[in-house]
């Protein structure tokens, strides 16, 4: 019997200590689930091959991952910031939180990934 599994995102943010806490709960869940992490940078990822226990149990739970590169949709995070820091409100900063982290690209992400 073919079961297509559902995907669980989780998204490394600022450290791997965030990874850390959490691992042990999505290594749980991924039985149930297709584990998609997100490293917000290139540092994260590397620290986290330093790491070998963690990375250990990282591969055991899940090999699909992406790691943001610097210029990944560069236009709208320096857009952001330029509004945020000269105080323009002709954008809502929740117009460029949501062209970054936009859904869609994610699900294009995932799709590009083996499973």
């Amino acid at each position: 019997m073919n079961v297509k599994k559902n995907f669980l995102v989780v998204l490394v943010n600022n450290s791997i200590s965030e990874l850390d806490w959490i691992l042990p709960v999505v290594n749980s869940l991924s039985v149930d689930y297709n584990i998609f992490i997100y490293f917000k940078n290139p540092k994260i990822f590397s620290s986290l091959k330093n790491n070998e226990a963690l990375s250990k149990l990282l591969n055991k739970t899940t090999k699909i991952y992406y790691i943001e590169n610097f210029y990944d949709l560069f236009f709208y995070k320096v857009l952001k910031k330029i509004f945020h820091f000269v105080n323009l409100n002709i954008f809502p900063i929740d117009f460029f939180e949501r062209k970054i982290h936009n859904l869609n690209r994610l699900k294009d992400l995932i799709k590009k990934k083996p499973t």
